[in-house]
């Protein structure tokens, strides 16, 4: 993608139904061969959505659909989609979603920015 580290930003949290930073308590592989992926989360940071302080994903992980893949215990920055019928959100390695690292900390200063000129 092309543009600044806010347009790219800007353009990821409008199209996200939520957008936080949460940890990864628990995950669990589920479906045969292991198609699918829930996760729950607790949320640490929120700058958009109505998840609550506890929720889940649940990610189509098998080969070729864009699935993610999270680790227990991991920080995450997600821009989530839904949430589906039985409450559960969804994201794609396509998003913005990823671990949190020292390196991600000015997007975190761009959506806390972007939040507080809204």
């Amino acid at each position: 993608p092309e543009g600044s580290l806010r347009e790219l930003v800007t353009q990821a949290y409008g199209q996200a139904s939520a957008v936080l930073v949460a940890r990864a308590e628990s995950v669990e592989d589920v479906g045969l061969p292991r198609t699918r992926q829930r996760t729950r989360f607790v949320a640490i940071e929120s700058w958009k959505g109505k998840h609550g302080d506890r929720f889940i994903t649940d990610i189509e992980v098998m080969c070729c659909v864009c699935g993610y893949s999270f680790m227990e215990g991991r920080e995450y920055l997600l821009y989530l989609y839904g949430p589906d019928e039985d409450g559960s959100y969804k994201t794609n390695t396509c998003s913005r979603t990823r671990p949190v690292t020292p390196e991600l900390a000015v997007e975190i200063e761009v959506l806390r920015s972007m939040v507080k000129g809204l």
